[in-house]
C-alpha cells in the first residue's frame, strides 16, 4: 500500500471510532468534523495523487456514508434533538462497520497488493529498450484501414551496466492501456490500477554491459491474452544471467491494448474463441503469430549486424537463439521452431500446443514444462466438471474430451521426441509461470516464489546446456529426486525430418 493509501484507511478507521461513540458535548462535535474532514482530505490525496483504483471502492463507500452520519449527528446536536443510540447498538453497528472496513481494506492491500519483483540473482544489472518495428511485406487484417501495415513491439532486456543514481524502468502497466474493444476482464483493470506506478529491476536504456562482446538471445511470445511485462520476473532473470530477451508484443492479441511510440494505441481484439478451436489456432499461429517471430528475427539479425538500434547494435550473438514462451506463447515457439532453423532451442510453460501438427517432431530441443492438470487432462482423466466448466475448457461431450485429450497428448509426444524434455510441476497452477502470484495471492497454486524459482532454474538450465554447451546435472536422468518436479527426457533422434 502507498502512503496516500494508508493515510485514507487510518482516517476511515478514525472515522468509525468516533461516529460509535456518544457526540457528548462541543469537543465530540469537533472531533466528528475533525475526522470527516480528515477522511475526505485523504481520499481527495489519494484520487488526485494516484485515480480512482478499483479494488478501492469499497473503502472509498465508506467516506461520504461516514460523513453524512456524522453531518446528521452534529446537525441534531445543535438542534439539541440529538440521543445517543444504545449502547450495545452502538457496539453492534460499530464492530459491523469496522468489520466491513477491514474486509474493504483486505480486499485492497492484500488481494491486490502492489507488484514488487525480486532482484535478478545473476551478476548481471538489467537494461530494458522498447523498440516499434513494422513489417511492411504484411498487411495488418485486424484494423479498419486498408493498406496498414503488420506493427510489433519489442522489448529487450539486457545485461547492463547502469549509471549510479539511474531510475528503474516502470513495471509494465504504466505504459499499457488498461482497456481492449469490448469489455477487458475486470480482474485485469484491478491489477493494472493497481500497479500503474510499480517498477521493475530494470533500467531504461542503460549501457549494455561490456563484460562480453556478444550475448545469447532468447525470443519470448506470452499467452493467450498475456503481455510479454507480465513475465518481467523470469526475463529479467535471464538477463541478468548473460541472455539478451527479445519479448514480442503482438498488437491485438492481448487483454491489454498496445500502445506505440507516437501514441496511437492497438486496442485488444483478439477473439477468446482461438484458443479453444484447433483449427482456428492453426490458422492464427501460421498466418500471423509465427511471422511476427521471424520478422523480429530477422530485424534483431539486422541488430546484431550492427545496424542502428543503440547500445544493443552488433551485440546479439544469434548463432546461440533460443525461444520461450507461456502457454499459447508455448505453441508458437514449437511451430516457430518448426518453420525457423535459426532458432536452436525452445521451452513452452504449460497451456495446450495448438497449432499445424508437427508430425515428424521437432529437429531442436523442446523442454515442455506442464502441471499436473495438463497430465491429469492428457490421460483423459480429468474430472468431469472441469472439462465440461465455461470457464476452464468448456468442452460439451465427454466423446469430444477424449478427442481433445488424445489429440493434445500425441502433440505432446511429438514436441519432445527429438532430446527434449517433459518437466511437470507437481502442485503447480497454470498462471505460476508468469507474474501472476505477485499481483494477488488468488492467483495461481499460492506456492509463491519457491516454485517460481525452481521454474527459473528449469529455465536456465535448459538454455545453458543447449545454447550454451554448459552441461547441468539438473536435467540429468540422474539428477536428485524433487518432491516439486518430475524430469523426463528423450533421447536425440538420428534423423527427424521437420514440418515447414
Amino acid at each position: 500500500m502507498s502512503g496516500y493509501e494508508y493515510a485514507l484507511a487510518a482516517t476511515v478507521l478514525a472515522a468509525i471510532l468516533v461516529r460509535f461513540r456518544p457526540l457528548g458535548g462541543s469537543r465530540g462535535i469537533r472531533l466528528a468534523v475533525a475526522a470527516s474532514l480528515a477522511m475526505v482530505g485523504a481520499g481527495a490525496a489519494q484520487l488526485l495523487a494516484e485515480g480512482v483504483e478499483w479494488k478501492w471502492v469499497p473503502l472509498y463507500a465508506l467516506v461520504p456514508t461516514l460523513c453524512l452520519l456524522n453531518a446528521i449527528g452534529v446537525y441534531r446536536h445543535r438542534k439539541g434533538t440529538y440521543r445517543p443510540e444504545n449502547r450495545w447498538a452502538r457496539i453492534i453497528a460499530g464492530g459491523l462497520a469496522l468489520l466491513y472496513a477491514g474486509s474493504a481494506l483486505a480486499i485492497g492491500g492484500y488481494a491486490f497488493p502492489a507488484v514488487q519483483i525480486e532482484r535478478p540473482t545473476g551478476p548481471y544489472a538489467v537494461g530494458t529498450v522498447l523498440h516499434h518495428w513494422v513489417d511492411e511485406d504484411r498487411e495488418e487484417t485486424y484494423t479498419a484501414s486498408a493498406g496498414d501495415r503488420r506493427e510489433v513491439l519489442v522489448r529487450l532486456w539486457y545485461p547492463a551496466e547502469p549509471a549510479s543514481g539511474a531510475e528503474r524502468a516502470n513495471y509494465g502497466f504504466g505504459g499499457e492501456e488498461t482497456d481492449r474493444a469490448g469489455a477487458a476482464p475486470f480482474l485485469y483493470k484491478v491489477i493494472a490500477e493497481s500497479n500503474r506506478k510499480a517498477k521493475g529491476n530494470a533500467y531504461e536504456e542503460a549501457p549494455v554491459s561490456k563484460a562480453s562482446a556478444t550475448y545469447p538471445v532468447l525470443l519470448f511470445s506470452p499467452g493467450f491474452g498475456g503481455s510479454s511485462f507480465m513475465y518481467a520476473s523470469v526475463l529479467e532473470e535471464l538477463a541478468s544471467r548473460g541472455y539478451i530477451v527479445a519479448a514480442i508484443q503482438h498488437p491485438h492479441f492481448s487483454y491489454f491494448s498496445t500502445r506505440f511510440p507516437d501514441g496511437r494505441v492497438a486496442r485488444g481484439m483478439f477473439d477468446p474463441g482461438a484458443s479453444d478451436d484447433w483449427q482456428r489456432s492453426e490458422d492464427l499461429i501460421e498466418e500471423v503469430l509465427v511471422p511476427d517471430v521471424r520478422f523480429v528475427t530477422d530485424k534483431l539479425e539486422e541488430l546484431a549486424g550492427g545496424a542502428s538500434g543503440g547500445e544493443l547494435g552488433g551485440k546479439l550473438d544469434l548463432s546461440r537463439l533460443g525461444m520461450l514462451g507461456h502457454s499459447f506463447g508455448g505453441a508458437v515457439t514449437a511451430q516457430a521452431m518448426a518453420a525457423d532453423s535459426r532458432i536452436q532451442a525452445g521451452l513452452g510453460m504449460d497451456g495446450f500446443l495448438y497449432g499445424k501438427k508437427l508430425t515428424e517432431g521437432l529437429k531442436q530441443p523442446y523442454l515442455y514444462m506442464i502441471t499436473d492438470d495438463t497430465v491429469t487432462f492428457e490421460s483423459g482423466k480429468l474430472d468431469r466438471s472441469v472439462w465440461r466448466d465455461k470457464r476452464a475448457f468448456a468442452i460439451p461431450t465427454l466423446a469430444e474430451y477424449e478427442r481433445f485429450a488424445g489429440e493434445q497428448a500425441e502433440r505432446h509426444q511429438l514436441a519432445v521426441r527429438n532430446g527434449g524434455y517433459t518437466v511437470a510441476m507437481h502442485g503447480a497452477n497454470h498462471y505460476d509461470f508468469s507474474d501472476g502470484y505477485l499481483y494477488s495471492p488468488l492467483i495461481g497454486s499460492g506456492s509463491g516464489k519457491a516454485l517460481y524459482d525452481k521454474i527459473d532454474r528449469i529455465v536456465l538450465s535448459f538454455f545453458d546446456q543447449h545454447l550454451l554447451g554448459l552441461s547441468n546435472p539438473l536435467l540429468s536422468p540422474s539428477a536428485p529426486k524433487d518432491p516439486d518436479y518430475a524430469i523426463e527426457a528423450v533421447p536425440p533422434r538420428k534423423e527427424v525430418a521437420s514440418d515447414g
